[in-house]
């Protein structure tokens, strides 16, 4: 079992649930939504997820593919089923192998490319949007 009470508490935060079988590759849209001020939870195991979705609600959980379409498709439904209310569901995948993930990609509320800058995926999951934090251009 893991604390829950490590998730930073605010009354006007997104609660972010990031699921990501590489806990390196999810770093950096980790970083951005934590800079954007959302309560984070950033996990690997399937387990861990299920049992966190089940304790808290969150308000967006983003799930970086799997190597398996099958196991990304389950663990979709695992986590969508688990959940406490309902969360938007977004699926972060390499847009070359879509087609694989067909499943997967019906199953998630929205599916993005891993392609993205972090600030881009925070900004397509909502996170920080309300607070007026979005990803700007680059000037310079």
């Amino acid at each position: 079992m893991y604390d829950l009470a490590a998730i930073r508490r605010s009354a006007a935060a997104e609660r972010v649930l990031i699921l990501a079988p590489d806990a390196d590759a999810a770093e950096p849209v980790r970083r951005e939504a934590a800079r954007r001020g959302a309560d984070l939870l950033s996990l690997t195991e399937v387990s861990q997820a299920t049992e966190a979705v089940r304790a808290t609600t969150f308000d967006v959980i983003l799930v970086a593919a799997r190597e398996d379409a099958g196991a990304t498709a389950l663990l979709l439904r695992l986590i969508k089923a688990a959940a406490c209310g309902a969360p938007r569901i977004l699926l972060l995948l390499d847009v070359a192998k879509a087609a694989l993930y067909d499943a997967s990609i019906r199953t998630a509320d929205e599916t993005m490319s891993l392609a993205l800058t972090p600030g881009r995926v925070c900004d397509a999951a909502g996170v920080g949007v309300a607070a007026g934090l979005r990803h700007g251009p680059i000037i310079g």
